[in-house]
């Protein structure tokens, strides 16, 4: 009888190995995507500081066309091409913004998603208990 329990443990280690290399990748590719995520939060974060700059610019250049279109300087049309020019720079920056946050909820469900693997895997190689069932502590009765 000893080579039928040889047997059951070389195939529970087999069917755990298997368990394992199916569960690796899986992680792997999690983890991969939270970087990925995280990766593009920092890309647009710098993206954002420079359009920043790039709408304080086109600000300060509408103000000097519009001073002199009121100087009799300039024509309005110039104004206009400010306020064009400073409207796209607003709305490049909103597009960011969009991304942005879009990124922040990916990187944050691909976390959630990478964590609850790992549980997955506590669970899974958690020892078996030795103990028999009818030795247990058992839980007082809910009332």
């Amino acid at each position: 009888m000893p080579d039928a329990g040889i047997a059951v443990s070389d195939q529970a280690r087999a069917a755990q190995e298997e368990a394992d290399a199916v569960y690796r990748p899986s992680v792997l590719l999690a983890f991969r995507e939270v970087e990925d995520q995280l990766a593009a939060l920092c890309i647009l974060d710098d993206e954002a500081a420079i359009e920043r700059r790039a709408i304080d610019a086109a600000q300060r250049s509408l103000m000097q066309a519009t001073n002199r279109y009121r100087g009799g300087i300039a024509s309005y049309l110039e104004v206009t091409s400010a306020q064009s020019a400073a409207l796209a720079n607003e709305r490049t920056a909103v597009d960011i913004l969009t991304r942005r946050m879009n990124a922040s909820v990916d990187a944050s469900l691909c976390w959630r998603s990478t964590l609850r693997s790992c549980v997955l895997c506590r669970t899974r190689r958690r020892p078996a208990t030795t103990t028999p069932i009818s030795s247990r502590r058992r839980l007082p009765a809910r009332r």
